[in-house]
């Protein structure tokens, strides 16, 4: 009886666990945006690679090559597309292991995506396709998770889960928390519970939380950065402000700042705190100061979190409830490469 139990635990256990999504890496580039590669392979053994970006706002499943190279890769033409300005193509694509068919628009030189490579995960405007659409029947979930090591680490490459979660990057296993959507104007958010600090200083907290996952700045209201300013000199820190410079703020040094928490509410309406540590939002310049990663928000009563956090939290979207899904990391997961 003893043995029957033990063995339907571990059954449990490893369905639980077990990962039915498409992994593969994601890479950091030195401008601070993500991208993850995308194969063909024509039955003529040419292979055709891209590196797309994964965006959550205003995007379109979009390559940007010529009809002709795209022919070459295997693709066919379908149509034209007037959200992008350009033409449909559609053709078989590997991400990971797995082959899905991908139909994408090569958009025009005039059209806001040309120069892009892009897949979209956004929901807001008319005409705009989801990537989920090519990926029914291949993954269980409409879910993306993402994952970076750690800054200072000298590793660019980390993991996009597309598809489910892979609980072997949270810390103890744990599904990763829906954040209670503010559902403002079509963009994946969190309600804020308006409790931001900054070590034992308390800043103006906004009431939503946004997220800016192909940008290393955290987006601050104007309060918001007047409050950190006077921490800073309470803290004694001397620091350069420049609000004509897009509010630029650098330090000469790191030793005195302290970790930003910024409290967001779940789905059942209980806190959660996002950790950010000073090593997360400075970064260090050629001339030996420490940038500060801050930036002025432009949506009145909201603030944005940066790609940086993928460091210490494995984080994604869910285009079906439309929510933002976070946990924290392991240990392990903090430093490990792809």
């Amino acid at each position: 009886m003893c043995k029957k139990q033990i063995i339907l635990a571990i059954i449990l256990i490893s369905s639980v666990c077990s990962f039915e999504g498409l992994t593969t890496e994601l890479i950091l580039k030195d401008d601070s945006t993500i991208v993850f590669p995308i194969q063909q392979k024509t039955q003529d053994g040419k292979q055709c690679q891209f590196y797309v970006t994964p965006v959550i706002d205003y995007c379109s499943n979009a390559i940007t090559e010529t009809p002709a190279q795209a022919v070459q890769c295997g693709n066919t033409e379908v149509g034209s597309n007037y959200f992008a300005d350009g033409n449909d193509y559609s053709g078989d694509f590997f991400i990971g292991e797995k082959k899905i068919n991908f139909e994408f628009t090569i958009p025009n030189r005039g059209s806001v995506f040309y120069g892009s490579n892009q897949f979209c995960f956004g929901f807001k405007y008319d005409g705009q396709v989801n990537a989920f659409t090519y990926l029914d029947h291949k993954v269980p979930k409409q879910q993306i998770f993402l994952s970076l090591p750690q800054a200072g680490s000298k590793q660019n490459k980390g993991t996009i889960d597309i598809g489910d979660a892979d609980l072997s990057k949270t810390k103890d296993n744990v599904y990763p928390f829906s954040l209670k959507s503010s559902g403002e104007a079509g963009y994946y958010s969190a309600y804020s519970s308006q409790n931001v600090q900054y070590g034992q200083f308390s800043l103006f907290s906004p009431r939503i939380v946004f997220l800016n996952i192909n940008q290393p700045f955290f987006l601050f209201s104007l309060f918001q950065i007047q409050d950190l300013l006077k921490a800073f000199t309470a803290q004694g820190i001397k620091y350069d402000y420049q609000p004509n410079k897009n509010h630029f703020i650098s330090v000469s040094s790191t030793d005195k700042l302290k970790n930003l928490e910024i409290q967001v509410v779940t789905e059942d309406s209980k806190p959660f705190i996002i950790t950010v540590l000073p090593s997360q939002y400075t970064f260090k310049l050629a001339e030996g100061i420490y940038q500060v990663l801050i930036q002025l928000a432009t949506y009145k009563g909201a603030m944005s979190l940066s790609n940086r956090v993928l460091e210490t939290y494995y984080l994604g979207v869910d285009f079906s409830t439309k929510q933002i899904l976070i946990a924290e990391k392991n240990t392990q997961q903090q430093q490990q490469q792809f």
